[in-house]
């Protein structure tokens, strides 16, 4: 047929020359190759997860170590005789492993957990802390929870962040299952400021500092949603890569599939977090360039949608922005707004006497959760942000 693209080797290699395996900071490459040899043994394994013999409490505890040989992260008594592991032979499924980012070293300490999932997430309370990097594979399950470092166990155990593993038929992925999925990772990661990747994004102060976001926000929504369509999406049918270079510039996430007549499509999302410290003008700036960027994606070759992902961070929401819409529609883009709740700050400790004091604990390590407060105020009616001024 006339305009139509069809795979061929080279087509692929085209695909792929510009994708890295893995992307992100190291903890999430470390995740993301952990899904991706999640995929590989589901595959080779087959048979035996359709015959019904894996459990669904089977669990294979994973610890990211820089060094697995000589610092492994766990208690002396745990790391007297270590087994080498040759990932390559999707042997590995039970009981406690450390490995290095990209998954090359990787040493099991624990053959297996007898009691199964329960079991591992008490050897976690017990011997990990914090500060560590660590997942759960839970094999019988199709779900990967993983572990930031700085989470705070307790709340991780409570409400960890989910990788779902899933093999999606091809011809499935379309740009209306993409903006679904843009949807659910909001509303499991990012709308409230306990969320899993929101709770790695907020500075958290005592009263009466108020909260804000840290460094490159954008940064940990990119690593996050790439991980979670990795899971998704990763195992030939579909590639998805970050920060690609493109002649309108370096798109956040694009997702590159193939349909059942086997022509190439390209997906763009163009990521933007509004900061609760800028005021309306630069915020509706910043949420109008991720708009305008998304549109210049889409006059890549093969690209059939862009997506405009903006996520308010801004603390009064009720400042509307409705010029946004209309110059998506204009642009060809689909707009998606998501709102984030912006955490109260930390109830300031208080000394035998009643004084209020200072808290001395750096908050950056750990993100403490924060006390729910409610406001019987009346809500103000809304504004309209203002648009910035064109130069001259």
């Amino acid at each position: 047929m006339a305009g139509e693209q069809l795979i061929n080797t080279q087509d692929m290699a085209d695909a792929a020359s510009d994708l890295s395996l893995v992307s992100g900071t190291p903890q999430e490459r470390f995740f993301q190759s952990l899904v991706d040899y999640f995929i590989d043994w589901s595959v080779v394994n087959g048979a035996y997860i359709a015959a019904g013999q894996v459990k669904s409490d089977q669990a294979l505890l994973v610890i990211y170590s820089e060094s697995p040989r000589l610092e492994p992260g766990l208690p002396a008594l745990l790391c007297a005789d270590p087994e080498e592991v040759f990932l390559s032979l999707c042997t590995l499924s039970d009981g406690v492993a450390v490995a290095s980012m990209n998954l090359a070293e990787v040493y099991q300490h624990v053959p297996n957990f007898t009691k199964g999932a329960g079991e591992a997430m008490k050897f976690v309370r017990s011997h990990l802390c914090a500060d560590q990097t660590f997942a759960l594979l839970m094999m019988g399950q199709n779900r990967v929870l993983v572990h930031d470092q700085g989470v705070p166990l307790d709340e991780w155990i409570k409400e960890p962040r989910v990788i779902k593993v899933q093999l999606v038929d091809e011809s499935a992925i379309t740009p209306e299952l993409i903006e679904k999925q843009l949807d659910e990772f909001h509303n499991q990661a990012m709308a409230t400021h306990r969320g899993t990747i929101a709770r790695l994004m907020w500075k958290i102060e005592e009263e009466p500092t108020l909260s804000i976001l840290r460094e490159a926000p954008e940064l940990h929504v990119q690593s996050g949603l790439v991980t979670y369509f990795r899971g998704l999406y990763r195992h030939k049918v579909a590639n998805v890569d970050e920060e690609i270079p493109l002649t309108e510039g370096r798109v956040d996430v694009r997702i590159c599939r193939f349909d059942r007549s086997n022509e190439r499509f390209f997906t763009m999302i163009e990521l933007k977090v509004l900061d609760p410290r800028s005021n309306d003008a630069k915020n509706l700036a910043w949420a109008h360039k991720g708009i305008q960027q998304a549109h210049d994606y889409k006059k890549t070759v093969q690209t059939d949608s862009a997506f405009a992902c903006i996520f308010d961070a801004r603390r009064d929401q009720s400042v509307l922005m409705p010029g946004l819409q209309a110059d998506a529609e204009d642009k060809g883009v689909v707009l998606k707004l998501h709102p984030m709740a912006v955490p109260p700050p930390r109830k300031a400790k208080k000394l035998r006497t009643g004084l209020m004091v200072a808290s001395t604990v750096d908050p950056t390590p750990t993100i403490k959760k924060a006390k729910r407060t409610s406001s019987n105020t009346t809500p103000k009616a809304p504004r309209t942000a203002k648009v910035p001024k064109k130069a001259a």
